[in-house]
């Protein structure tokens, strides 16, 4: 731990945020107007954040999707 400590440092200095920076959004959602018709919304620099991203490259299109599969089937009739 005490080795990878100042790596994890040096990795996550740019992103990790002072208390100040990270108390803003609490503060601000608080005491501002505009997140109280968005109830169940993520917030993050006082803007709404999707809770969940798509990974990946998207869903196939039905051409590639019937490419693979028969590519697999003739994988399974070898």
């Amino acid at each position: 731990m005490r080795s990878w400590l100042p790596v994890f440092r040096a990795l996550t200095r740019p992103i990790i945020r002072a208390p100040e920076q990270g108390a803003d959004i609490v503060v601000w959602l608080g005491s501002s107007d505009e997140p109280l018709g968005a109830t169940g919304t993520l917030w993050h620099d006082r803007r709404p954040r999707p809770a969940t991203y798509a990974v990946g490259p998207g869903r196939d299109d039905d051409e590639t999707r019937a490419q693979l599969w028969q590519h697999v089937s003739g994988l399974a009739a070898r």
